[in-house]
Formats: C-alpha cells, sequence, structure tokens
C-alpha cells in the first residue's frame, strides 16, 4: 500500500495547477507541465499535489457488466480470491530514486529500453500510453511515491496492460490517482470485447479484477492521471467450496464440508474426510441418494461406498457400522 506523503520539504517537486473535465479529458494551465518529464525538469519550484488519505474502503461502482466480473478495492479480499499471481514490482529497472526515466511508447520484456534491460520485466504482459512514451518515477520523484512506479508520460493520455496468454482470468495492480480524481478503469476480453468497466475512486490505491472469460485488456482513462505499482495477472486459485483444491482439479467443487458424515439428519459421528480428488464422504454418499430410485438401492451404493472406504484405510469396521446405520434410517429416495 502507498504510504502517506511526507511533509512537502521532503522533496522539491513542482506545482501541478491542472483542470479535469470529465468528458474530454485533462487540461491543464497555460504555464503548467503537461507531463512527469516536463514536472521534473525544474520548470517550477513547490510542491503542489492534491490527494486524498487511501482509503481500501472506498466502494466501487459497476455501471457496466457484460462478464462474470468481480471488481476489488481491497488487496487482501483480491489475494484470498486469486492467489498465486505472476507479480511485477517494477523494482529491476534503470529508474534511480528520484528521477524519471523515459521508455518506450510500450513497456514489456520483449521490448528492453533505457527503462528496463532485457530479463528485468516478467513475461506475459505489456504496458502502453495512448499517446507519447511510458515512463519509470524512481522512488522519491514525488513525496508519495516510495517504491518505482510506471505510467504514460504525459498527463492527458489513458494507460493500459496487455495480456499474452489466455490463461489470465484476474489481474491487480496499485493505482494511485496522481492528481486526485476518480478514473474509469475497463476491462476487455477475447476480441476486444467489453467486459466490464468500474469507476476507481480517488482516494483507494488497489485495483483488483476477477472474471471468468479471459482478460486481455485492462485500461484507465487519464482523468486522474494514473501511475502504477505491483501488477498482477494470472489463471488465479479458484476454490468455489474453499476446501483447498482448486475448482480445475476438484471433482466435486461445491463439497459438503460438515465436519462428521451426516446422512438425512442422522449424525455418524464419522469424520467427514476430504479426498484427493477434492469430493468427502458425505460428497460420495450424495451420489449415492441421487443415482439410486429406491432406499435399497441406496443402502447398497453406500455398503460398497464404505467398503471401498474401510479397504483404502479411510474409516474403520466401527465407522463403516455408524453411517450403514444411519444410511438405514435415511428416508432416501
Amino acid at each position: 500500500m502507498f504510504q502517506k506523503p511526507q511533509p512537502a520539504h521532503a522533496l522539491l517537486v513542482v506545482v501541478l495547477v491542472a483542470i479535469f473535465s470529465v468528458t474530454s479529458g485533462v487540461a491543464f494551465a497555460a504555464d503548467s507541465p503537461d507531463s512527469f518529464t516536463a514536472m521534473t525538469a525544474g520548470l517550477h519550484s513547490k510542491v503542489g499535489i492534491s490527494h486524498r488519505a487511501a482509503d481500501d474502503s472506498a466502494r466501487v461502482d459497476i455501471p457496466t457488466k457484460l462478464a462474470m466480473v468481480t471488481f476489488f478495492n481491497n488487496q487482501a479480499a483480491f489475494t484470498a480470491a486469486a492467489p498465486g499471481l505472476t507479480l511485477e514490482d517494477f523494482e529491476n529497472g534503470n529508474a534511480a530514486p528520484g528521477v524519471v526515466v523515459g521508455c518506450l511508447a510500450t513497456l514489456s520484456n520483449s521490448s528492453p529500453g533505457a527503462c528496463y534491460p532485457a530479463g528485468e520485466l516478467v513475461d506475459g504482459f505489456s504496458f502502453s500510453a495512448t499517446t507519447g512514451v511510458t515512463v519509470a518515477l524512481g522512488a522519491g520523484v514525488v513525496p508519495i511515491n516510495p517504491t518505482t512506479w510506471v505510467a504514460a508520460d504525459l498527463f492527458a493520455a489513458g494507460s493500459f496492460f496487455d495480456f499474452s496468454d489466455p490463461d489470465v482470468f484476474a489481474v491487480g495492480f496499485e493505482l494511485f490517482s496522481f492528481f486526485g480524481a476518480p478514473m474509469t478503469v475497463s476491462v476487455f476480453g477475447d476480441g476486444g470485447a467489453l467486459l466490464g468497466t468500474a469507476i476507481h475512486p480517488a482516494g483507494a490505491t488497489f485495483f483488483g479484477v476477477q472474471t471468468d472469460e479471459t482478460i486481455t485488456r485492462v485500461s484507465v482513462d487519464p482523468g486522474g492521471v494514473p501511475v502504477y505499482d505491483n501488477l498482477q495477472f494470472g489463471k488465479g486459485f479458484i476454490d468455489t467450496d474453499g476446501d483447498g483444491i482448486e475448482d480445475d482439479d476438484d471433482a466435486c467443487p461445491e463439497s459438503d464440508l460438515s465436519p462428521t458424515v451426516v446422512i438425512d439428519g442422522c449424525d455418524s459421528g464419522v469424520d467427514n474426510t476430504l479426498g484427493d480428488d477434492g469430493c468427502t464422504i458425505s460428497d460420495l454418499i450424495g451420489e449415492c441418494a441421487a443415482g439410486v430410485r429406491n432406499h435399497g438401492q441406496f443402502v447398497r451404493c453406500v455398503s460398497h461406498l464404505t467398503n471401498d472406504l474401510k479397504k483404502a484405510g479411510v474409516i474403520t469396521g466401527a465407522d463403516k457400522g455408524a453411517i450403514m446405520s444411519c444410511a438405514g434410517q435415511a428416508d432416501i429416495p
């Protein structure tokens, strides 16, 4: 998360006088810098950056939702929903503390340049400006960036991340509104289809999105002059039932995780063991109940099941007896 800004005398940067228009982008007073490189060229001599304190609880509005899309502005919630993503922290480049380095229009591992030598960025993404070049802002360019950030150089330019891996279903990054204005974030899928949009509040410092379709691009309008850090992207670890087994590898993605095996209200007292395939004993008994025409077939199915579990060492003979007692009493089907 971004640190609170230090006192203005901590660093000497420019006065930024900005006039924003939601519909027409960003406009600036005649004597104001229009880019990060101009800002650090000594045109002005006082700090005048407007922003609000970070607020990860700020609400994210979702005006459009064309796919199953979940937006996050809380990093902990995003990480819990999509752990194990690829991370790029942008720290292994040439932007020394307090220095702005101009990059190419598109920043990626396949396009090494002044900002990042070959091999210093992770594969699978590119970062681009809609106009002009991108920049890397070394730590301390302004008092509020304690680490290296990346951004579009021109304040009036939008910026976007593209992803080449078809298995990208989750994207997150630290996103800060440099001029303290809300920004619109758009998420695109295959063929450029719009999957959804969100309003990123000026005070929020994190943006994340998880979808059920491949994400190919995430773009941010220039409204607040967006700056970025700590990009995460990838498939994510989707675990609907919370049993620790990814849905793609889970034969029972919505498991009955009751602590003991309960059949039609009868608690057998037997541990409801979770198998390597993601199915619990209760899940398997549930399959017996769903696939029979009468009570006798259900009891025989449970008997075969418990025999197999006993042979595999999952349950004991006493456990089998307790489960069979409950199965015999059950009003199934």
